[in-house]
């Protein structure tokens, strides 16, 4: 088929939305020339996780538009990805770039975005996301199986700072927010899977990031398609508070 047309809704507080809806041109066999167009996740960042809760390397990066546009090609084991999207706040058209080698034991990427207060977590906790300068950042992220292991490391860093004045007066201190992620997923067979990880960050407070996050998760099938999953997570802040919460999880596949 040349064309798919993709869509994707999600529940959450009680309300229905369209979290994804685009639509991809295949211009050439084997993906050599994808073009997608719509509502979707610019490929910057990685994100992987045997964890309930997300990493701040995503609080940091995941980025999404209304309006973007993905030109996409793989040859062999390496993928090359080039985008535009439309911004939400002084910058009115973002962009970037990313290329990522993949094989069933291992994979790693690199990614470019024009501006990271476009993501998720900077316009949803700010009135304003405006900067005098947009704010470069690059993706650097792993992931390796070694026998029963899987290892996963990401970091995420700002290439400028952002300065006093912008996102609506809340930034004083001029900073440069970074986020890593460090994880390692243990297979104990049978579907059973024991995750450890840890993931801080650096002159991110100003961006309502917590300092570090260190957890662990156990994962195990409950009955059928239902896999149930526990994890206890420390956070702690750049004042120094602690913070300790325990999640339970019930997913079913179907």
């Amino acid at each position: 088929d040349k064309v798919d047309l993709h869509t994707l809704l999600l529940y959450e507080d009680k309300q229905i939305s369209v979290d994804e809806a685009d639509m991809t041109w295949h211009a050439l066999p084997d993906k050599q020339l994808d073009v997608t167009a719509g509502k979707q996740y610019v490929p910057f960042g990685a994100f992987k996780k045997g964890m309930i809760s997300n990493p701040l390397t995503k609080k940091l990066g995941e980025t999404q538009s209304d309006k973007v546009l993905l030109v996409s090609n793989q040859r062999g084991d390496v993928r090359t990805q080039g985008y535009t999207f439309a911004g939400t706040g002084s910058q009115d058209t973002g962009y970037g770039m990313s290329v990522e080698y993949k094989t069933d034991a291992a994979r790693v990427g690199v990614d470019y975005v024009s501006n990271l207060v476009e993501s998720k977590h900077v316009v949803a906790k700010f009135a304003s996301n405006a900067v005098a300068n947009a704010i470069p950042a690059v993706a650097v992220h792993g992931l390796a199986k070694l026998g029963r292991v899987t290892v996963i490391a990401e970091h995420i860093t700002a290439t400028q700072n952002v300065q006093p004045g912008d996102l609506n007066n809340k930034i004083k201190v001029a900073a440069k927010p970074a986020t890593t992620q460090l994880e390692v997923d243990l297979d104990l067979h049978n579907d059973r899977t024991l995750a450890l990880a840890w993931s801080g960050s650096s002159d991110a407070a100003q961006l309502k990031l917590v300092e570090e996050k260190l957890g662990v998760t156990y994962s195990q099938p409950l009955y059928k398609d239902l896999q149930g999953a526990m994890e206890l997570m420390q956070s702690k802040d750049y004042d120094g508070t602690t913070d300790k919460t325990l999640t339970a999880q019930l997913a079913y596949a179907f």
